[in-house]
């Protein structure tokens, strides 16, 4: 799970985040750069990226964890991910679903 994402206007990458250690990046990708053709927002196509990376993440028993823009923190709760840390940038963090088969 690396690379590019796409669904619709809207793209997302995913890679390995550099600030974890290399035994915690086994299982972690930092989620960046999500973005929406300003024409198109509101259309649900964030939503519909967000929620088919979330699934392939859930599968192969992936964490994700990303810096929110400020006021986009309500767009990843809605995705199960929550803030482990507010300054001086907020992390938020996505666990792998409790219902990932092995």
């Amino acid at each position: 799970m690396l690379g590019e994402y796409k669904h619709g206007a809207a793209s997302l990458c995913l890679r390995l985040p550099a600030f974890l250690t290399r035994s915690m990046r086994r299982n972690a990708r930092e989620l960046f750069r999500l973005h929406t053709d300003p024409k198109q927002r509101s259309q649900g196509h964030a939503t519909a990226l967000l929620v088919k990376v979330c699934a392939e993440a859930d599968r192969r028993g992936i964490s994700l964890v990303l810096c929110a823009d400020p006021g986009r923190e309500s767009l990843y709760e809605k995705h199960g991910f929550s803030t482990i840390q507010t300054e001086p940038v907020r992390i938020m963090t996505r666990n792998p679903s409790a219902n990932v088969q092995a």
